[in-house]
């Protein structure tokens, strides 16, 4: 007879990188290699949803070189509690938060790049619903932009998002599902 292990003794992959992330910032107190390993691990993550939720790569990358640059700075203060990507993401929208509203002062005027005459009609159509659905999704409110950001270019689940947000899960469903309308009249309206 095989055992089988009981579901008290499997441990989820994501609760052992948890865990393992923990780890690494305590060791990131006394061995840089460790703080580096971790930004190895989550870098290319936190500029995914950051270059989504700012819509400018530029941007995105300052904000995660801020990112990292407090969360090594508060190495001494955190307390591991298996929730350091949580963690990690709340400290990236917040800096997002901040970067959108400076970059809403300072209005960056930038012409974008448009198709050029040798690319074929599908790649032309291609790029410009890219951009329409770029610019629809910077419009929705913060709270529906985070959510948004979180579970498209996140890849993260309702249920993590709910705890990285520190919110219900039906309130993150809520806003996902009330942003993805206002993001479907919105393009509806500019069809012709």
């Amino acid at each position: 007879m095989s055992a089988s292990p009981s579901k008290s003794n499997v441990v989820p992959l994501f609760a052992m990188e948890h865990r393992e992330d923990d780890a690494l910032m305590a060791l990131s107190r006394e061995h840089r290699a460790a703080f580096d390993t971790l930004v190895a691990r989550h870098q290319h993550a936190l500029l995914r949803i950051a270059a989504k939720y700012l819509g400018d790569v530029a941007a995105a990358k300052d904000v995660c070189q801020a990112v990292f640059l407090e969360v090594y700075q508060s190495r001494h203060r955190y307390q591991p509690r298996g929730r350091f990507t949580h963690w990690l993401r709340r400290v990236l929208l917040s800096r997002c938060h901040i970067a959108a509203r400076k970059g809403r002062l300072v209005e960056r005027t930038r012409p974008e790049p448009g198709p050029t005459p040798s690319q074929p009609d599908e790649l032309i159509l291609a790029e410009e619903r890219r951009r329409l659905v770029e610019a629809h999704v910077s419009k929705p409110s913060e709270k529906h932009r985070e959510v948004v950001v979180l579970r498209y270019a996140g890849e993260h689940p309702l249920e993590e998002i709910a705890d990285i947000l520190e919110v219900p899960l039906g309130t993150v469903k809520s806003r996902l599902f009330a942003a993805m309308a206002a993001l479907s009249d919105s393009m509806k309206e500019e069809a012709p």
